[in-house]
């Protein structure tokens, strides 16, 4: 089989998820891991880094919080560096969620 593509996602009430999907079946999102990190009222996601080396994630919520992550990746040729992250600096999607999270904060 091909190897999964990683995706990072930050959502409105604080939680991060990691995605794997596949390159033939990349509408397949059933394959993740999430945690609740950020206050889930005032903690929204607003920024995912990835150290220069890949080893570290960064979140960074609405609730003045940084938190840090040891992310391993299972490479199988450990000689070649993995591809950098591609940052998308724009919302894909607003949410139901993310329309109460602006009601209540306004």
């Amino acid at each position: 089989g091909t190897d999964p593509l990683t995706i990072l996602m930050g959502f409105a009430d604080g939680r991060i998820r990691l995605t794997n999907v596949k390159d033939n079946n990349i509408s397949d999102f059933r394959d993740y891991i999430e945690y609740s990190v950020h206050d889930n009222k005032t903690g929204r996601v607003n920024m995912l880094c990835l150290s220069q080396d890949n080893n570290m994630l960064y979140t960074c919520g609405d609730d003045c919080n940084i938190f840090s992550f040891m992310f391993q990746c299972n490479y199988k040729n450990i000689d070649e560096p993995p591809q950098p992250p591609v940052l998308v600096e724009e919302e894909i999607i607003d949410t139901k969620e993310d329309g109460q999270v602006q009601e209540e904060n306004t």
